[in-house]
């Protein structure tokens, strides 16, 4: 089983196969964290998310980094987006977080196509939902 398909077997078994894909870039973290900080539950699991993806890559040793799950360069620790597949529940138990490199992150519409391509490969059956308002989404 590849790292991907590994990653991916808590947000599968809770999530049934509709799960949320959401593309972080450094510039959106501060909205988030502001939308934390006001008590929203979604919100904190979501940096809490984005805080232990940032770790992962800053903890990697220079001989082996964490890579760029569209095209495998090596992430750096500044720069980089973050892709988290997520269950659509409120509170989610298992969230995937993806690192997604400086260049291939260009384009949101583009990254979220990308991710969801290299999610498709190991989730053949993965539906997203796009979140529309607090009390649900459409698939």
């Amino acid at each position: 089983m590849n790292a991907l398909a590994e990653g991916l077997s808590g947000p599968r078994s809770e999530a049934g196969d509709v799960v949320e894909l959401i593309v972080l870039r450094p510039a959106d973290a501060s909205a988030v964290l502001a939308d934390a900080m006001a008590g929203d539950a979604r919100a904190y699991g979501i940096i809490t998310a984005l805080r232990d993806v940032i770790a992962l890559v800053e903890r990697a040793p220079s001989h082996e980094p964490k890579v760029c799950v569209i095209c495998s360069q090596p992430l750096r620790c500044k720069g980089f987006a973050v892709g988290l597949v997520m269950p659509t529940s409120e509170n989610p138990g298992h969230v995937l977080g993806l690192g997604v490199c400086r260049r291939c992150a260009r384009s949101r519409g583009d990254v979220t196509a990308k991710l969801m391509k290299a999610v498709r490969d190991v989730w053949p059956d993965v539906r997203p939902v796009t979140i529309t308002h607090s009390t649900g989404g459409r698939a």
